[in-house]
């Protein structure tokens, strides 16, 4: 009985470790705005973020491809942002090339993005959805 008191404990102490280590994490995320056709990414923390990197794009299953220009695509997996500042965002062009000669928004696109976090954490975060922390800052992440 004493080590199933010990081992919650532990569970219990872990959980609450890790619910403040997301702390930062959960205010950070990027979001697809269709109307201005901006990628968004949001800082709503307390501390600076860095080396931010697009590691994918979803949405509607298009055929195409997402740029920054007609000449410049989008590289998944490199870094898009040094450092955006405690409660900051930053707001980069980003179209999806349905035919040559075509750009457009691509609706229910969703970004999913990697960052450190102030303390050195490497988070993963798919939309709104819940950050995931990661142990590598790779460009597979």
């Amino acid at each position: 009985m004493a080590v199933g008191i010990a081992l919650e404990g532990w569970w219990r102490a872990d959980q609450e470790r890790r619910d403040n280590e997301s702390i930062q994490a959960r205010l950070v995320f990027a979001r697809y705005d269709v109307d201005s056709r901006y990628l968004v990414v949001v800082n709503g923390s307390g501390g600076a973020v860095s080396m931010v990197k697009l590691t994918e794009m979803t949405g509607n299953n298009a055929v195409g491809r997402w740029e920054r220009s007609e000449t410049d695509p989008v590289q998944f997996g490199e870094v898009i942002v040094e450092v955006i500042p405690p409660h900051e965002s930053v707001k980069l062009p980003v179209y999806y090339r349905f035919h040559p000669g075509q750009i457009g928004a691509n609706p229910g696109a969703t970004p999913t993005i990697t960052f450190l976090d102030s303390d050195g954490r490497v988070w993963r975060r798919v939309g709104r959805d819940d950050p995931q922390r990661q142990t590598a800052h790779t460009s597979s992440t």
